[in-house]
Protein backbone atom coordinates (compact mmCIF):
# COMPACT_ATOMS: atom_id res chain seq x y z
CA UNK A 1 0.00 0.00 0.00
CA UNK A 2 1.20 3.05 -0.84
CA UNK A 3 0.49 5.61 2.06
CA UNK A 4 1.71 8.88 0.54
CA UNK A 5 -0.59 8.23 -2.85
CA UNK A 6 -3.24 7.49 -0.93
CA UNK A 7 -3.08 10.54 1.80
CA UNK A 8 -2.32 12.42 -1.03
CA UNK A 9 -5.31 11.39 -3.36
CA UNK A 10 -7.95 11.81 -0.24
CA UNK A 11 -6.32 15.40 0.48
CA UNK A 12 -7.15 16.65 -3.39
CA UNK A 13 -10.92 14.99 -2.56
CA UNK A 14 -10.91 17.03 0.08
CA UNK A 15 -9.63 20.28 -1.14
CA UNK A 16 -11.80 19.72 -3.99
CA UNK A 17 -15.04 19.24 -1.94
CA UNK A 18 -14.10 22.47 -0.27
CA UNK A 19 -13.24 24.47 -3.77
CA UNK A 20 -16.55 23.90 -5.12
CA UNK A 21 -18.21 24.81 -1.38
CA UNK A 22 -16.14 27.94 -2.20
CA UNK A 23 -17.64 28.32 -5.63
CA UNK A 24 -20.90 28.13 -5.09
CA UNK A 25 -20.70 30.65 -2.04
CA UNK A 26 -19.08 33.24 -4.09
CA UNK A 27 -21.39 32.79 -7.09
CA UNK A 28 -24.40 33.08 -4.74
CA UNK A 29 -23.01 35.64 -2.17
CA UNK A 30 -21.82 38.22 -4.57
CA UNK A 31 -24.63 40.19 -6.61
CA UNK A 32 -24.01 39.96 -10.16
CA UNK A 33 -21.20 37.43 -10.40
CA UNK A 34 -21.62 34.66 -12.50
CA UNK A 35 -20.29 31.45 -13.62
CA UNK A 36 -17.62 33.50 -16.27
CA UNK A 37 -17.23 35.95 -13.72
CA UNK A 38 -16.21 33.19 -11.14
CA UNK A 39 -14.13 30.95 -13.29
CA UNK A 40 -12.13 34.22 -15.04
CA UNK A 41 -11.50 35.52 -11.63
CA UNK A 42 -10.07 32.36 -10.26
CA UNK A 43 -8.63 31.28 -13.49
CA UNK A 44 -6.49 34.74 -13.21
CA UNK A 45 -5.38 33.86 -9.33
CA UNK A 46 -4.60 30.34 -10.68
CA UNK A 47 -2.42 31.36 -13.81
CA UNK A 48 -0.54 34.06 -10.92
CA UNK A 49 0.42 30.89 -8.98
CA UNK A 50 1.53 28.58 -12.02
CA UNK A 51 3.68 31.19 -13.50
CA UNK A 52 5.27 31.86 -10.09
CA UNK A 53 6.46 27.65 -9.68
CA UNK A 54 7.06 27.20 -13.63
CA UNK A 55 10.50 28.45 -12.43
CA UNK A 56 10.86 25.31 -10.33
CA UNK A 57 9.96 22.50 -12.81
CA UNK A 58 10.84 24.20 -16.01
CA UNK A 59 13.18 22.17 -17.73
CA UNK A 60 14.61 22.87 -21.98
CA UNK A 61 12.45 19.64 -23.22
CA UNK A 62 8.92 22.03 -22.35
CA UNK A 63 9.58 23.63 -25.36
CA UNK A 64 9.57 20.98 -27.54
CA UNK A 65 6.69 19.51 -25.96
CA UNK A 66 5.06 23.52 -26.12
CA UNK A 67 5.60 23.23 -30.11
CA UNK A 68 4.29 19.46 -30.60
CA UNK A 69 1.58 19.65 -28.39
CA UNK A 70 0.40 23.51 -28.27
CA UNK A 71 -3.18 21.84 -29.95
CA UNK A 72 -4.04 19.77 -26.99
CA UNK A 73 -2.54 22.51 -24.52
CA UNK A 74 -5.52 24.53 -25.95
CA UNK A 75 -8.07 22.02 -25.44
CA UNK A 76 -7.20 21.61 -22.02
CA UNK A 77 -7.65 25.07 -21.27
CA UNK A 78 -10.90 25.63 -23.33
CA UNK A 79 -12.73 22.44 -21.71
CA UNK A 80 -11.35 22.94 -18.35
CA UNK A 81 -12.55 26.66 -18.53
CA UNK A 82 -16.15 26.35 -20.65
CA UNK A 83 -16.52 23.40 -17.68
CA UNK A 84 -16.09 25.41 -15.15
CA UNK A 85 -18.91 28.07 -16.31
CA UNK A 86 -21.13 25.68 -16.79
CA UNK A 87 -21.07 23.89 -13.01
CA UNK A 88 -20.15 27.45 -11.66
CA UNK A 89 -23.67 28.51 -13.38
CA UNK A 90 -25.70 25.64 -12.30
CA UNK A 91 -24.60 25.65 -8.57
CA UNK A 92 -25.98 29.48 -8.76
CA UNK A 93 -29.44 27.70 -8.31
CA UNK A 94 -28.33 24.16 -6.99
CA UNK A 95 -26.86 23.08 -3.47
CA UNK A 96 -23.39 21.84 -4.38
CA UNK A 97 -24.06 18.69 -2.22
CA UNK A 98 -25.97 17.60 -4.94
CA UNK A 99 -23.51 19.54 -7.90
CA UNK A 100 -20.99 17.67 -7.04
CA UNK A 101 -21.81 14.14 -6.46
CA UNK A 102 -23.60 14.41 -9.81
CA UNK A 103 -19.78 15.06 -11.74
CA UNK A 104 -19.42 11.04 -11.41
CA UNK A 105 -21.86 11.33 -14.30
CA UNK A 106 -18.32 11.94 -16.06
CA UNK A 107 -17.92 8.47 -16.32
CA UNK A 108 -20.57 7.33 -18.90
CA UNK A 109 -19.79 10.90 -21.11
CA UNK A 110 -16.06 9.76 -21.03
CA UNK A 111 -16.79 5.97 -22.08
CA UNK A 112 -19.40 7.45 -24.84
CA UNK A 113 -16.57 10.19 -26.03
CA UNK A 114 -13.99 6.97 -25.72
CA UNK A 115 -16.67 4.59 -27.87
CA UNK A 116 -17.33 7.68 -30.59
CA UNK A 117 -13.48 8.53 -31.14
CA UNK A 118 -11.25 5.40 -30.34
CA UNK A 119 -14.34 2.77 -30.78
CA UNK A 120 -13.35 1.41 -28.02
CA UNK A 121 -15.53 -1.80 -26.56
CA UNK A 122 -16.84 -2.14 -22.50
CA UNK A 123 -17.25 -5.51 -20.44
CA UNK A 124 -19.67 -6.12 -18.34
CA UNK A 125 -18.13 -4.65 -14.93
CA UNK A 126 -17.94 -1.02 -17.50
CA UNK A 127 -21.21 -1.31 -18.28
CA UNK A 128 -22.94 -1.97 -14.92
CA UNK A 129 -20.73 1.07 -13.47
CA UNK A 130 -22.36 3.58 -16.18
CA UNK A 131 -26.19 1.99 -15.46
CA UNK A 132 -25.19 2.44 -11.65
CA UNK A 133 -24.14 6.21 -12.07
CA UNK A 134 -27.12 7.05 -14.17
CA UNK A 135 -29.12 5.58 -11.13
CA UNK A 136 -27.25 7.27 -9.01
CA UNK A 137 -27.87 10.73 -11.01
CA UNK A 138 -31.58 10.07 -10.53
CA UNK A 139 -31.27 9.36 -6.83
CA UNK A 140 -29.65 12.59 -6.39
CA UNK A 141 -32.59 14.51 -8.39
CA UNK A 142 -34.58 13.66 -5.70
CA UNK A 143 -32.83 13.99 -2.96
CA UNK A 144 -33.80 17.15 -1.74
CA UNK A 145 -35.04 20.38 -4.00
CA UNK A 146 -35.77 19.23 -7.48
CA UNK A 147 -33.13 19.87 -9.84
CA UNK A 148 -34.23 22.02 -12.99
CA UNK A 149 -34.09 20.23 -16.31
CA UNK A 150 -31.67 23.36 -17.71
CA UNK A 151 -29.25 23.04 -14.82
CA UNK A 152 -28.99 19.37 -15.56
CA UNK A 153 -28.26 19.51 -18.65
CA UNK A 154 -25.73 22.17 -17.97
CA UNK A 155 -23.61 19.57 -15.51
CA UNK A 156 -24.38 16.67 -18.29
CA UNK A 157 -22.74 19.86 -20.64
CA UNK A 158 -19.59 20.63 -17.89
CA UNK A 159 -18.95 16.66 -17.66
CA UNK A 160 -18.80 16.30 -21.36
CA UNK A 161 -16.11 19.24 -21.34
CA UNK A 162 -14.59 17.52 -18.60
CA UNK A 163 -14.30 14.53 -20.13
CA UNK A 164 -12.80 16.13 -23.26
CA UNK A 165 -9.83 17.92 -20.90
CA UNK A 166 -8.86 14.38 -19.48
CA UNK A 167 -8.44 13.30 -22.96
CA UNK A 168 -6.67 16.36 -23.94
CA UNK A 169 -4.82 15.77 -20.80
CA UNK A 170 -3.44 12.47 -21.39
CA UNK A 171 -2.31 14.07 -25.13
CA UNK A 172 -0.43 16.58 -23.94
CA UNK A 173 1.41 15.35 -21.36
CA UNK A 174 2.61 12.48 -23.88
CA UNK A 175 4.42 14.99 -25.91
CA UNK A 176 5.75 16.07 -22.17
CA UNK A 177 6.65 12.92 -21.54
CA UNK A 178 8.46 12.10 -24.31
CA UNK A 179 10.84 14.51 -23.60
CA UNK A 180 11.14 14.53 -20.13
CA UNK A 181 12.79 11.25 -19.75
CA UNK A 182 9.40 10.06 -18.67
CA UNK A 183 9.38 11.46 -15.36
CA UNK A 184 5.12 10.97 -14.64
CA UNK A 185 5.01 13.62 -11.54
CA UNK A 186 7.30 16.41 -13.52
CA UNK A 187 5.89 15.89 -16.31
CA UNK A 188 2.29 16.44 -14.57
CA UNK A 189 3.38 19.05 -12.77
CA UNK A 190 4.78 20.88 -15.99
CA UNK A 191 0.99 20.08 -18.09
CA UNK A 192 -0.98 21.45 -14.84
CA UNK A 193 0.97 24.63 -14.52
CA UNK A 194 1.22 25.45 -18.65
CA UNK A 195 -2.48 24.55 -18.66
CA UNK A 196 -3.43 26.98 -15.28
CA UNK A 197 -0.91 29.75 -17.44
CA UNK A 198 -3.10 29.69 -20.36
CA UNK A 199 -6.16 29.58 -18.92
CA UNK A 200 -5.27 32.55 -16.74
CA UNK A 201 -4.63 34.83 -19.98
CA UNK A 202 -8.06 33.89 -21.31
CA UNK A 203 -9.09 34.87 -17.55
CA UNK A 204 -7.47 38.03 -18.10
CA UNK A 205 -9.08 38.58 -21.66
CA UNK A 206 -12.08 38.71 -20.21
CA UNK A 207 -11.56 40.35 -17.48
CA UNK A 208 -10.62 43.61 -19.22
CA UNK A 209 -13.44 43.45 -21.36
CA UNK A 210 -16.24 42.57 -18.79
CA UNK A 211 -16.12 45.37 -15.91
CA UNK A 212 -18.58 44.14 -14.07
CA UNK A 213 -16.62 40.77 -12.97
CA UNK A 214 -13.59 42.65 -12.04
CA UNK A 215 -14.56 43.89 -8.85
CA UNK A 216 -13.20 43.33 -5.27
CA UNK A 217 -15.87 41.40 -3.72
CA UNK A 218 -15.57 38.94 -7.02
CA UNK A 219 -11.50 38.79 -6.48
CA UNK A 220 -12.11 38.06 -2.42
CA UNK A 221 -14.65 35.50 -2.92
CA UNK A 222 -13.19 33.23 -5.65
CA UNK A 223 -9.78 33.57 -3.60
CA UNK A 224 -10.86 30.43 -1.47
CA UNK A 225 -11.61 28.43 -4.86
CA UNK A 226 -8.54 29.22 -6.19
CA UNK A 227 -6.14 28.38 -3.53
CA UNK A 228 -7.75 25.07 -2.54
CA UNK A 229 -8.35 23.72 -6.26
CA UNK A 230 -4.88 24.65 -7.62
CA UNK A 231 -3.46 22.51 -4.11
CA UNK A 232 -6.00 19.72 -5.05
CA UNK A 233 -4.83 19.49 -8.82
CA UNK A 234 -0.96 19.45 -7.26
CA UNK A 235 -1.98 16.76 -4.50
CA UNK A 236 -3.76 14.44 -7.37
CA UNK A 237 -0.80 14.71 -9.88
CA UNK A 238 1.52 13.13 -7.05
CA UNK A 239 -1.44 10.81 -6.17
CA UNK A 240 -1.68 9.84 -10.03
CA UNK A 241 2.35 9.30 -9.66
CA UNK A 242 2.50 6.94 -7.17
CA UNK A 243 -0.66 4.73 -7.48
CA UNK A 244 -1.75 5.31 -11.27
CA UNK A 245 -4.50 6.81 -12.77
CA UNK A 246 -7.41 4.43 -12.35
CA UNK A 247 -6.77 4.02 -8.40
CA UNK A 248 -6.06 7.71 -8.10
CA UNK A 249 -9.79 8.25 -9.62
CA UNK A 250 -11.50 6.07 -7.33
CA UNK A 251 -9.83 7.80 -4.54
CA UNK A 252 -10.54 10.92 -6.28
CA UNK A 253 -14.57 9.85 -6.52
CA UNK A 254 -14.99 10.61 -2.38
CA UNK A 255 -15.50 13.97 -2.94
CA UNK A 256 -18.94 13.97 -3.46
CA UNK A 257 -18.97 12.16 0.02
CA UNK A 258 -16.96 14.72 1.33
CA UNK A 259 -18.66 17.52 0.50
CA UNK A 260 -21.85 16.69 1.81
CA UNK A 261 -20.43 15.99 5.32
CA UNK A 262 -17.83 19.12 4.88
CA UNK A 263 -21.41 21.54 4.04
CA UNK A 264 -23.42 19.90 6.40
CA UNK A 265 -20.91 20.77 9.27
CA UNK A 266 -20.27 24.13 8.02
CA UNK A 267 -24.62 24.38 8.16
CA UNK A 268 -24.26 22.98 11.83
CA UNK A 269 -21.69 25.47 12.71
CA UNK A 270 -24.03 28.52 11.02
CA UNK A 271 -22.75 28.95 8.02
CA UNK A 272 -26.43 29.13 6.56
CA UNK A 273 -25.43 30.99 3.28
CA UNK A 274 -22.99 28.34 2.10
CA UNK A 275 -26.10 25.98 1.57
CA UNK A 276 -29.81 25.54 2.62
CA UNK A 277 -30.63 23.44 5.26
CA UNK A 278 -32.55 19.97 4.30
CA UNK A 279 -33.87 17.30 6.38
CA UNK A 280 -32.42 14.38 7.74
CA UNK A 281 -34.22 11.76 4.97
CA UNK A 282 -32.72 14.20 2.42
CA UNK A 283 -29.07 14.30 3.52
CA UNK A 284 -29.32 10.39 3.90
CA UNK A 285 -30.41 9.80 0.35
CA UNK A 286 -27.38 12.58 -0.96
CA UNK A 287 -25.01 10.49 0.86
CA UNK A 288 -26.99 7.41 -0.66
CA UNK A 289 -26.29 8.55 -3.94
CA UNK A 290 -22.73 9.92 -3.30
CA UNK A 291 -21.89 6.30 -2.31
CA UNK A 292 -23.62 5.09 -5.65
CA UNK A 293 -21.46 7.35 -7.60
CA UNK A 294 -18.28 5.67 -5.78
CA UNK A 295 -19.42 2.39 -6.05
CA UNK A 296 -20.11 3.15 -9.91
CA UNK A 297 -16.60 3.96 -10.59
CA UNK A 298 -15.11 1.36 -8.20
CA UNK A 299 -16.88 -1.17 -10.82
CA UNK A 300 -16.02 0.61 -13.73
CA UNK A 301 -12.43 0.16 -13.33
CA UNK A 302 -13.06 -3.49 -12.00
CA UNK A 303 -10.68 -5.78 -14.10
Amino acid sequence: MDLLGITTGFGAATLMAVSFISSGWAVRKVPGLNGLGVISNAVVLMGIYSLCMLPFFWTPSLLTALRHGWLSLAGISASYFCGQIAIFTAQKKVDSSQIVPLLGVKLPMLALLNLLIFHETFNVWQILGIALTMLAAFVLNNAGYKIPWLTMLLVFFGCMLYSLSDMCIKAFADHVLEDSTNNVFLGSIQCTLLSYIVCGIVGCCILAFRPVCRTKAAFLHTLPYSVCWLISIVFLTICFARIGTVNGNIVQATRGIIVIVVASLLICFGWMTVEQKVSTKMLFRRIIAALMMFGAIVIYNFR
